[in-house]
């Protein structure tokens, strides 16, 4: 949904913080951090992609987003989760 750019950004920007942070520069680290945090509203509506946002009792965890296959019909291409 439109409205869900922040929550969004908030899970792809924990997920990678603990994934990657450790493996890069504090200051790179933390401006890849911010730019998770706000590129979720552009990205909700605006092409082939799907959305998935999982949700437990009403609290939004987790994300799927992915595309259809550029090389394999029938099949898609997960992008982030």
């Amino acid at each position: 949904m439109p409205g869900d750019g922040d929550v969004l950004g908030e899970i792809h920007a924990a997920a990678w913080e603990a994934a990657y942070a450790p493996f890069f520069a504090p200051a790179f680290a933390a401006e890849a951090v911010r730019d998770r945090l706000g590129r979720w509203h552009a990205r909700i509506g605006d092409g082939p992609e799907t959305i998935l946002l999982a949700r437990v009792d009403g609290r939004p965890l987790a994300l799927s987003y992915y595309t259809p296959s550029r090389d394999r019909p029938h099949a898609a291409e997960i992008l982030s989760f």
